[in-house]
């Protein structure tokens, strides 16, 4: 096969490289960050009045978002071309210093990377095109990505102030869906945000579009979080922790399958507070109702997933205060109005790996016990602690809009310092792994690390969790329990 000679490979990794080379010069960073800094002396008349502190604040840290790209972007060209190199000169040399696998062959392990760089080579190029200027002025596209910025980079650092992650860099960019990626050659956290999110001129602000969508940016987080997070002084993952407790005790099958995508919306709900449940129930209103009653096994039954939100909501405690008295109550009856009056505790559901229906309530009540361990593994985030929610309870006589206000008025979108020059936080050069190994013939124990960085090949993530759910016996029709 062509694929498997050096000189298939030659003429694809040395376009890649030109290309990188090339995106380096398709925007001026420069002209961008002197822009960014002399927008209010451009600006039409009319909008200077708005061009209070909160505005300049946001654009200030942009062009640090600016800076910290243009740094990871040129962290990504010495890492390309540091491990194409390595890979097609340590299979294809005579005689060659990777030992072969048959798992493995040099043409998946080529191929792959290729594909893993051209991916995060295109979502550079978005980032950086779409703040570029336009027509000499700062674009609606900077803007908007200011508050995405702003809100990924306020919705992680709960995590990292807990130290369940290290620092890192928040570059967002803007697609079709909400997603994070996770790169081996920088600190940057890439996130993207789709288009329909929207930002506008509030005041004397750049605030989200009403309708929260921005907010599913701390869902996101939360699956990163789940990932990748590890729980302090231990070096274990938080997912590898709340699997091996959940099994610890019996909590297997059925309801269990939900864990990731609770402890999502139990990390949302914490740094968010109740205005992340009353800004999903938003969303999921905007669903075929025939979709709303169907468990695809890893996601909670979305036509009971805001009742079990809002009893999450009624689990937080602040000390031995329950923080949310009033709005898990209106929360519900929201719902409840959206889907007709529906008695959703007293219908029965099918859930997939359970033989028999349950009930809502009884599904509500099964998950109350997983909730509670992903509550005490994110405890350091509980209000109460130095760390404060985007929202808070309402009180007798408000209803679910105050959340709204709250939100929008909020300051958690102030600028996020740690990330003027790309900070790597003293982390070793990642190149440097190839380089230590030159003149050494590698085993592929040794050589397969090198390859498979954990959160960025999206092909070859094949090592094993311990402790993962879909690995544990599970025992079919169990209902959960302590």
């Amino acid at each position: 096969m062509l694929a498997d000679e050096k000189s298939f490979w030659d003429g694809r990794i040395a376009s890649i490289n030109s290309l990188i080379q090339e995106s380096l010069k398709m925007v001026d960073v420069k002209e961008l960050l002197e822009a960014v800094k002399g927008f209010p002396a451009k600006s039409g008349s009319g909008k200077d009045a708005r061009l209070e502190k909160t505005v300049l604040d946001a654009l200030d840290h942009e062009a640090r978002v600016l800076k910290a790209t243009d740094s990871a972007l040129k962290d990504f060209q010495k890492f390309a071309g540091t491990a194409l190199a390595f890979f097609r000169d340590g299979f294809y040399a005579d005689p060659s210093r990777l030992k072969r696998s048959t798992q493995v062959p040099p043409q998946v392990v080529l191929h792959t990377l290729l594909r893993e760089l051209s991916t995060d080579l295109e979502i550079f190029q978005r980032s950086l095109q779409q703040r570029r200027l336009v027509n000499g002025q700062v674009s609606n596209h900077l803007f908007m990505l200011s508050v995405g910025d702003r809100v990924a980079a306020a919705a992680l650092k709960p995590a990292f102030d807990a130290k369940l992650l290290e620092q890192g860099t928040v570059i967002t960019h803007l697609g079709d869906d909400f997603d994070i990626r996770l790169v081996p050659y920088s600190p940057a956290l890439l996130i993207e945000m789709p288009f329909t999110s929207g930002s506008v001129f509030a005041g004397n602000a750049i605030r989200p579009l009403p309708g929260h969508e921005h907010l599913a940016l701390l869902h996101e987080v939360g699956h990163y979080v789940y990932h990748h997070g590890k729980i302090p002084n231990t070096g274990l993952t938080v997912e590898a922790t709340l699997t091996g407790e959940l099994f610890k005790q019996g909590i297997t099958g059925g309801l269990a399958n939900w864990l990731e995508e609770l402890f999502a919306d139990c990390y949302g709900l914490l740094v968010g507070g109740p205005v992340m449940a009353y800004s999903y129930q938003e969303r999921l209103s905007q669903e075929s109702p025939e979709a709303l009653m169907v468990d695809t096994g890893d996601h909670p039954i979305s036509n009971l997933r805001p009742l079990i939100q809002s009893e999450t909501l009624r689990m937080i405690r602040a000390g031995s205060k329950v923080m949310y008295q009033i709005a898990p109550g209106l929360l519900d009856n929201n719902w409840h109005e959206f889907v007709d009056g529906k008695d959703l505790r007293n219908e029965v559901f099918q859930l997939q790996g359970v033989s028999r229906p349950i009930s809502g309530g009884t599904i509500i009540m099964g998950l109350a016990p997983i909730i509670q361990k992903i509550l005490d593994v994110l405890a350091p985030l509980q209000a109460g602690t130095k760390f404060e929610p985007w929202s808070k309870d309402l009180v007798p006589g408000q209803n679910l809009r105050k959340l709204s206000e709250q939100f929008e008025g909020g300051d958690f979108l102030s600028p996020v310092s740690g990330i003027e020059n790309g900070n790597k936080d003293g982390r070793p050069d990642p190149t440097e792994i190839y380089h230590r190994t030159t003149g050494r013939v590698l085993p592929e124990a040794e050589w397969r690390p090198l390859f498979e960085f954990e959160g960025w090949s999206t092909e070859f993530s094949i090592s094993i969790i311990p402790g993962k759910i879909g690995d544990m016996p599970s025992k079919v029709g169990d209902m959960p329990s302590n």
